[in-house]
């Protein structure tokens, strides 16, 4: 399982557990904010926390499992894992993959990605991840991704964007609900934060 070593990359052991404890707030938070809007649009579910940790404690031995962030579990028994990867700059000129997380999706140990942002809510699934891997040249960022390899597309453009993989049936896109909105709007200065300079 990943050490620590990786896991916080280039960063300090203190800066890493203050990304820890921010990221996980704010993944739960979007759980939640998920959770309201599949109940008000009818499905019969609940988002539960499914990782290794959901406190935003910094765990500093190897990780006991890579399981998915979250689980949808539907009244039927069906349940989906799902990883959420959360864009907090907006406008999201781009959406940022860690090659990692799609390589997962691909394989099957994680069902979706969801991709939450102010207006909309994207769930990539294993068809999207294998295309994004072959098709998108995988890049070593060391701006807030740790010098980790990412799949970076644009947001707007005719292919390899959100827009047109959307457009193409890889990529779901749904507004959010009203009960949803109400609960970003709440929320913005939590879940979203200015584009820094040169990002």
């Amino acid at each position: 399982m990943d050490s620590l070593a990786f896991r916080k990359d280039v960063r300090t052991v203190d800066e890493f557990a203050a990304d820890i404890r921010q990221f996980t707030a704010n993944e739960n938070l979007w759980g939640q904010i998920i959770n309201i809007d599949l109940q008000h649009k009818g499905f019969s579910c609940t988002v539960r926390d499914h990782g290794v940790d959901s406190t935003g404690s910094l765990i500093t031995e190897k990780l006991e499992n890579l399981n998915a962030d979250k689980q949808i579990v539907f009244s039927d028994s069906d349940v989906l894992s799902v990883e959420i990867s959360a864009h907090r700059y907006t406008p999201p000129k781009t959406f940022t993959f860690k090659t990692d997380k799609l390589l997962r999706c691909a394989d099957g140990f994680v069902d979706l990605i969801a991709v939450p942002w102010r207006y909309k809510n994207h769930f990539l699934d294993s068809a999207c991840a294998v295309y994004l891997l072959e098709n998108v040249t995988a890049q070593t960022d060391a701006f807030g991704w740790g010098g980790k390899k990412v799949v970076r597309i644009p947001y707007y453009g005719e292919h390899d964007s959100v827009i047109g993989l959307c457009r193409a049936g890889y990529l779901s896109s749904e507004p959010w609900s009203e009960p949803a909105m109400q609960q970003i709007q709440k929320w913005q200065g939590f879940l979203f934060a200015d584009r820094p300079h040169n990002f």
